[in-house]
């Protein structure tokens, strides 16, 4: 080969390689803005839903798990919440049982039983009065509740704390009612 060809290959080579990299910068700069575009966009769009599906400004009960009890104060993992766009509460909470906290464990009743009240609770719908039709009786539940006291929860127990007041944002607060769930 000659020189001229060897000039020609590597001007070819060089033209080739500042091509490449000036294309890859530009893909970059021009991609990114509408990346960054779009993630604008897609930013704008969930603000929008949370405000659609806002949570209620309020919570007075917790869904979680006991972890133990220490004399008065249970403490639990909380679940989070179910709906993305809510903000994230404590995951660990303490309630405190005073004496006037009720305390109920959720019982299955036996599938006979159960069957037994939801056929007596529809043969008592067709009688009612056209007037009371929108005060219909409520119908029977799976469960039972029966009062228990706070030592014989233990861990792993599934419960809902209430209280009066908000805990939203709390890891201490004082119960009202604690149902422990039914296992399944």
């Amino acid at each position: 080969m000659g020189s001229l060809d060897r000039k020609v290959i590597f001007g070819a080579a060089a033209a080739l390689v500042t091509a490449l990299a000036l294309g890859i910068g530009a893909g970059f700069y021009f991609g990114g803005r509408g990346a960054s575009a779009e993630l604008a966009l897609l930013r704008a769009q969930i603000e929008k839903a949370k405000s659609v599906l806002a949570p209620a400004g309020q919570r007075q009960t917790v869904l979680g798990t006991v972890e133990r009890v220490e004399g008065s104060v249970i403490f639990l993992k909380a679940q989070a919440p179910a709906n993305p766009f809510e903000e994230a509460y404590p995951e660990d909470r303490e309630a405190v049982v005073t004496a006037e906290t009720k305390i109920v464990r959720q019982v299955s009743k036996p599938p006979a039983t159960y069957l037994e009240e939801l056929l007596a609770y529809q043969r008592q719908l067709p009688g009612q009065e056209q007037a009371s039709a929108y005060l219909v009786p409520t119908p029977p539940s799976p469960v039972a509740e029966t009062a228990v006291a706070a030592g014989s929860l233990k861990s792993g127990d599934r419960i809902v704390v209430q209280a009066r007041e908000d805990i939203t944002a709390k890891t201490r607060f004082e119960a009202v009612q604690i149902t422990v769930l039914a296992s399944s």
